[in-house]
């Protein structure tokens, strides 16, 4: 009797052992399939919500070929950008270990080393969470069964951080739905939310998700070397390289958030910080504090502090103040004069003096560069 209710509970535990080792086995086999492949050609459409601008949503299409090595690494990628639309914005080509990313309306590109394949794409990131999933302790929890394209998938949800926090929640949740019959990930979701804090500064409370949804892959087919080519013919390499301390600054063309031209001699024979902004950037709210600071220490002065967005329309800089105090003018600017500033990142600054030369420019923000802009600016106005 003892020995037969033994059994039955060892059958019992082996089958309990199973239900709960069965998700983690689909994504090893997954994470197998993917790093068999030779080839792969997907579509990706993702979606992302600005954490720091509430309603502002990125939209777009990507369609990547990929090459692999016998490892499963990224040998060569061809990656066409666009937008929800259908407009092709840029392109990104990977061979060799240099990145190219192909500015088609502006006919300029930029080149970068990547080594080893790590490309940054989704086919990486899913790879990534993957393995992080699978050698993790976190719990993945099998829900019912999920239909996408008439294909079944599976459909997990892996609680990666969930916790309270002075009565607040903060949580990372991750939804994974795997086909069945391919073995491939089709979607890739993440929500997250908490109260954010960098360099002893708060951010206040803000929420991620982003979605990525693949369709379209075709496997291990024949692809032409050429796929991967980039010819520079036409193309100029992008600056890399901001304005100079002693140089003049062109001429300031910006336009107020209600879409009215502010006049060229606003600017005029004035001691002006220029913030390039963005609002989708997590350094531009660190600098928002600095910004704040630097707007009251000299708001008795004749020195103008403002910023100029050139990547965000009006109505995604109005979302992005509604949760981010910023007491300083934002105007928008445009792709010209972010070409004639030589931006190369957000933010970016400029300390200018009367003659319109730069006394200062800082590509990033750091704990230091309050101090060093306060600096300059009492000495100019001494």
């Amino acid at each position: 009797m003892n020995k037969t209710l033994s059994f039955i509970s060892f059958l019992c535990f082996a089958a309990f052992y199973n239900l709960q080792a069965q998700p983690k086995q689909v994504l090893e086999q997954s994470l197998k399939k993917m790093n068999a492949l030779k080839s792969i050609r997907y579509q990706n459409e993702y979606i992302s919500k600005n954490p720091f601008s509430a309603g502002d949503t990125a939209r777009g299409v990507r369609k990547t070929t990929l090459l692999f090595d016998n490892a499963g690494t990224i040998k060569q990628m061809s990656s066409y950008n666009m937008d929800i639309n259908g407009k092709l914005l840029f392109k990104e080509i990977y061979t060799g270990d240099s990145l190219y990313t192909i500015e088609l309306a502006d006919s300029l590109y930029s080149a970068s080393v990547v080594n080893n394949g790590k490309v940054y794409c989704e086919w990486n990131n899913a790879k990534e969470l993957l393995n992080t999933l699978i050698t993790g302790k976190k719990p993945i929890i099998q829900q019912k069964d999920s239909i996408v394209n008439k294909s079944a998938c599976f459909n997990f949800l892996i609680k990666t951080y969930d916790t309270v926090i002075n009565n607040s929640h903060h949580y990372t949740h991750y939804q994974l739905l795997i086909d069945k019959r391919t073995l491939l990930p089709v979607k890739i979701k993440q929500t997250a939310e908490g109260d954010a804090e960098k360099g002893g500064y708060k951010l206040g409370r803000i929420q991620i998700y982003k979605e990525d949804d693949f369709s379209g892959y075709l496997e291990n087919e024949n692809i032409k070397p050429g796929e991967f080519e980039f010819k520079r013919d036409g193309f100029s390499l992008q600056n890399t390289a901001m304005l100079s301390n002693g140089e003049q600054i062109p001429e300031l063309k910006v336009v107020d958030l209600d879409g009215k031209s502010i006049p060229a001699n606003t600017f005029k024979n004035k001691l002006m910080l220029i913030e390039f902004g963005g609002t989708a950037c997590p350094a531009n709210a660190l600098a928002n504090p600095l910004l704040n600071r630097l707007h009251s220490k000299y708001a008795k002065s004749e020195v103008l502090i403002f910023g100029i967005y050139c990547d965000d329309t009006a109505l995604q800089i109005k979302h992005y103040l509604q949760t981010n105090n910023l007491t300083i003018p934002i105007y928008t600017g445009g792709k010209k004069l972010k070409k004639a500033f030589k931006t190369v990142g957000t933010p970016g600054f400029y300390l200018v003096n009367g003659d319109g030369k730069v006394l200062l420019n800082s590509n990033g923000y750091s704990d230091t560069l309050e101090s060093e802009i306060s600096k300059l600016i009492d000495k100019t106005l001494r």
